[in-house]
């Protein structure tokens, strides 16, 4: 009895010894009180994986002054010199409105096909005759929005009908047409300063042979126009100065 007690007894011992090497490259359970393993951190501020905000167009760049500042609104802040608003007229400020907010302009050309969709001519509401009646709100704050011009100098303009409360274009419409071509621009902290030539458009030549060809645009003057940066991106044109030498 003593002998088949002891060879249990080993036997056993046999067994919890192969039960423990059998579970010796399991990974042991977590503690009751550890946690899951959760989501993974988001990227600190500053990371590289964090989105980078819009860098701010280089004002240097001919390119870029032509395509914010210029194209295509028209000569009617360009086409002469001035220091101050008052010096441009409510009624110039008034059209320049019609061209920017309107892409209405006294040229047959295409805008939606030369710089693109976004700038194909949109109709302007009409009046109970069918004329094109512009709301003042909209015409104001857009003067005041680009040039500083309050809203009691703007309704000086012989464009404003008080009695609709809208502007409406009156006598020889937008005037004549010419076109800038920037050269440089130099920026002095939130003021820009914009070489430019203004020039004619070209045009088509027949011959009594009726054949055609392209007679290029002639420069008008060259000028400089200041503009000034404002927080938040927005900006306002302040002045344009003919060059003395080249003034007419």
């Amino acid at each position: 009895m003593t002998r088949a007690r002891v060879l249990a007894g080993l036997l056993a011992l046999l067994l919890a010894l192969a039960g423990c090497a059998a579970r010796g490259g399991e990974v042991p359970p977590a503690d009751a009180g550890s946690a899951a393993p959760g989501p993974a951190e988001p990227a600190a501020p500053g990371s590289a994986s964090e989105p980078e905000l819009p860098a701010e167009p280089d004002y240097t760049d001919p390119a870029v002054c032509q395509e914010i500042f210029f194209a295509p609104y028209g000569n009617l802040i360009y086409a002469e010199g001035w220091e101050r608003y008052e010096d441009l007229g409510p009624d110039s400020l008034f059209q320049f409105t019609v061209q920017k907010n309107y892409h209405i302009y006294m040229s047959k050309i295409d805008y939606a096909e030369r710089y693109g969709p976004e700038w194909a001519r949109v109709d302007p509401p009409v009046d109970g005759e069918g004329f094109a009646a512009y709301p003042a709100e909209e015409v104001e704050a857009t003067a005041l929005a680009y040039f500083g011009a309050p809203a009691d100098y703007l309704r000086t303009a012989y464009s404003y009908d008080a009695q609709k409360n809208v502007y409406q274009m009156r006598g020889g419409g937008l005037g004549e047409e010419w076109w800038p071509r920037v050269l440089s621009a130099e920026r002095e902290g939130d003021l820009l300063r914009i070489s430019y030539e203004v020039w004619t458009e070209g045009y088509a030549v027949r011959d009594g042979e009726g054949n055609v060809s392209e007679a290029s645009g002639q420069k008008v003057y060259s000028a400089v126009m200041t503009v000034e940066l404002l927080d938040g991106g927005g900006f306002q044109y302040r002045s344009v100065q003919v060059l003395p030498e080249e003034a007419a």
